[in-house]
């Protein structure tokens, strides 16, 4: 049974829940406990994964508790991830925008693996054409500009994938690896999903990613 304290939240169209009272059980629910590392607001995840979608809810979920009404940003830490990620939050707006931490990325044969802390996204532009991954991780079909992509979570390599309607990281991936084909500078792509459209913003130097952003919707629901 749903517990009142816990609060419903969709990113980019995503339902997720976040909650003071117990550890997370699902990929979707993430756990808010107090900070350890000087952020305002401290998320855990399933498994320790990193998760761009926990770290925008809990940010927003500060100041909308906070009932702050101009744009702010709030320091928040996220299992896996080993210091704070900033996060600008407009209320007014309802968009949040988190900076990420630079990922690994790696050209495997026809993927690329962009290996966040705990989690791997592992993107193709070929239906049913995914290497594995050890980790758990995020399969990502994007179509040539990412206009839409698909996403599913695995958890291990033994278990079925199951889809899921929207992703940060999956997002961030996906911007990841067609900006791989573009000129050095920043870019920003607007990343398709069947939830809704995010803003990443990537920075290109020496053919290397530098530098990571995305900027997701958001809207606090009632408690289910």
């Amino acid at each position: 049974m749903p517990r009142t304290s816990d609060q419903h939240l969709r990113i980019n169209g995503r339902a997720v829940v976040l909650t003071s009272a117990r550890r997370p059980q699902r990929e979707n629910e993430y756990f808010l406990c107090p900070p350890v590392s000087g952020g305002e607001v401290r998320v855990e995840t399933l498994k320790g994964m990193f998760s761009a979608d926990a770290v925008c809810a809990a940010a927003f979920s500060v100041a909308n508790a906070r009932e702050i009404k101009e744009r702010c940003v709030v320091m928040t830490e996220c299992s896996g991830a080993a210091g704070i990620v900033p996060v600008v939050v407009e209320t007014d707006t309802l968009k949040v925008t988190a900076v990420l931490p630079v990922p690994n990325v790696e050209k495997k044969r026809d993927s690329l693996f962009v290996s966040f802390p705990g989690v791997t996204c592992v993107v193709s532009c070929r239906d049913g054409m995914f290497e594995s991954s050890a980790s758990p991780a995020l399969l990502v079909l994007r179509d040539s500009n990412c206009e839409k992509i698909r996403m599913w979570f695995q958890a291990s390599p033994e278990e079925m994938p199951t889809e899921l309607s929207s992703s940060g990281l999956a997002a961030a991936a996906s911007a990841i690896d067609l900006a791989g084909s573009m000129p050095d500078g920043v870019a920003e792509y607007g990343v398709g999903m069947s939830g809704g459209t995010a803003e990443v913003g990537v920075s290109m130097r020496g053919g290397l990613l530098a530098g990571l952003s995305i900027c997701s919707s958001v809207s606090l629901e009632e408690n289910e």
